[in-house]
């Protein structure tokens, strides 16, 4: 039997008043090519060159398999092109392009509006032309929401940013390019190492500038892929990292931007690590005050916090054998979990809220030392960035958040925040990773204006989830002090990604505020949503 170790997976766990603002507004609409000025306030912003050939849409066959075009599209007229544009913007000479994959849906209603919905990806890293079965009219059940109601009134873009999907050239660090096996074993003192580390060098002499891989680039893009398509504005539907891009856009293309929707937002000025242990932290709570707000939860997994702090410690003195199918493989193998396996199993359950009531049998099971409840879920760990551009995630970070990380201030920030010691832990892992492989890159900062706050008055609906432990609600409400034409709405039963899993409702109130951006928003529908934390005869594994 194969011998598994989470360390070689490890790198792939991605995952982040007064007259004077009266005036400001009224000089933002007045003229709202200022915004871009202004939100960078520590030094003006060239615009980029315009494009030597003005960019269009080369259409080609859709890149689908038979499969994978749902029933229910089969019979739209979706269409598929590349646009090309400079790998690096700033030279619209450059004779190294990338080919922007783009997939257009028509609107099925009889009278779509004139501004076509562009929906940007998550991760950094995720490609987005795959996630075309959201818009299935026969896709989604109960709190999973159906994508298609946006199509009624909207033409929907899909396309993969730079680096992603289908759009090319692939960038794949050649670490992932060759086949790993069953993985190193404790013994192999190779599995120390980050194989990531030469990954931009390596990159570099096959043309690829992943300085050019970042989100100035990127808003350019979503530019260039309007004009192809020949649309005077755009509306925007941003999640995770994509809310992020979308308000880069916003801050450097102000005018092409008719209104945007911010669904988990990834804000520029955060510092990052700190939002990540404090979103963590919060999250953590949530779960655990969910399930002791619940009688059947409470009563079958009693006293959570104490018995989540008593397991990560018991794991770190003795870890858990635990045997499992590896789906990367199908092979049933084994490996030794230590408390900060545990701890990241826990955040990426916490992550999709459908995953949530799993964590109270998990965390008391392992507290009985029975390891059934462990070994079934671990596989999540192993497939969590699966399907990222791992390139991509890291070009954008160290340079557009990294730069700017104040360790002191974020320990500070925590400290303040009273998070836990297991969090703190689990997440400094990942902060040294991070700066490894920036420092091993060592890409340009793009400056300091990727790091400050996006100053707008373009229509904004920022949707955040009680749950999310990486764009927690206070990033949302952080937003709210920039962006004077924003509301907020915060899903009680959501986690990341809130739009996705807050049904009818969700979706409901995105499409009645694209319709009309300037209204006040009924948001009604969330006080109707609701948990299910009770344990059922399957997941009731543990007792108490």
């Amino acid at each position: 039997m194969p011998t598994f170790t989470f360390r070689a997976a490890a790198l792939h766990a991605i995952r982040r008043g007064g007259f004077a603002l009266l005036l400001l507004a009224t000089l933002l609409v007045q003229n709202p090519g200022l915004q871009a000025a202004l939100a960078g306030s520590a030094s003006a912003i060239e615009p980029y060159p315009d494009p030597a050939i003005a960019p269009r849409l080369q259409a080609t066959p859709c890149l689908y398999a038979r499969d994978e075009i749902p029933d229910s599209m089969k019979g739209m007229d979706i269409t598929c092109g590349y646009v090309t544009v400079p790998q690096d913007h700033n030279d619209p000479q450059d004779k190294d392009t990338i080919d922007l994959y783009v997939v257009q849906i028509p609107a099925t209603g009889k009278h779509p509006s004139d501004t076509p919905l562009f929906v940007l990806g998550g991760g950094p890293g995720q490609g987005i032309t795959d996630f075309i079965w959201s818009f299935d009219a026969d896709y989604g059940q109960g709190n999973i929401a159906n994508m298609s109601t946006l199509l009624e009134d909207h033409n929907v873009v899909l396309f993969d940013q730079r680096g992603t999907g289908k759009t090319m050239p692939e960038v794949v660090c050649p670490a992932d390019r060759v086949p790993t096996g069953n993985g190193p074993t404790e013994d192999d003192t190779s599995a120390l190492d980050n194989p990531y580390l030469d990954c931009a060098a390596q990159l570099a002499d096959e043309g690829i500038d992943l300085n050019t891989y970042n989100n100035r680039q990127s808003a350019a893009d979503i530019d260039a892929v309007r004009q192809a398509l020949g649309a005077d504005r755009i509306d925007l539907l941003g999640t995770s990292y994509g809310s992020m891009l979308a308000l880069e856009t916003m801050r450097y293309y102000p005018q092409i931007v008719r209104s945007s929707v911010l669904n988990s937002p990834d804000i520029p000025e955060k510092q990052f690590f700190d939002s990540l242990m404090i979103g963590h932290q919060n999250a953590l709570n949530a779960v655990f005050e969910a399930c002791e707000d619940d009688a059947d939860c409470d009563r079958a997994y009693p006293d959570l916090a104490d018995k989540y702090t008593e397991v990560v410690a018991a794991l770190n003195k003795k870890p858990m054998l635990l045997t499992f199918e590896n789906p990367l493989t199908g092979k049933t193998e084994r490996a030794n979990a230590d408390g900060a396996t545990f701890t990241n199993l826990v955040y990426q359950l916490v992550f999709f809220n459908v995953t949530i009531a799993y964590i109270p049998p998990l965390i008391t099971s392992v507290a009985h030392g029975e390891s059934d409840v462990f070994s079934a879920l671990v596989p999540e760990l192993i497939t969590s960035s699966e399907g990222m551009s791992l390139p991509l995630h890291y070009a954008v970070l160290c340079q557009d958040e990294i730069p700017y990380v104040d360790t002191d201030e974020v320990m500070q920030k925590v400290e303040d925040a009273d998070v836990s010691q297991e969090v703190i832990d689990a997440e400094a892992g990942s902060m040294d990773m991070y700066f490894e492989i920036c420092d091993a890159w060592d890409l340009t900062p793009s400056g300091e204006i990727s790091n400050e706050p996006v100053v707008s008055n373009i229509p904004t609906l920022i949707i955040t989830g009680r749950f999310d432990p990486i764009t927690p609600t206070f990033d949302g409400e952080a937003l709210l002090d920039d962006l004077s034409n924003a509301v907020l709405v915060e899903i009680p039963t959501a986690s990341h990604d809130p739009l996705d899993t807050s049904g009818t409702c969700g979706v409901g109130m995105v499409t009645a505020f694209l319709d009309h951006p300037r209204k006040d928003l009924d948001t009604s529908c969330v006080d109707d949503l609701t948990l299910d934390m009770s344990p059922d005869d399957e997941s009731d594994t543990a007792g108490s």
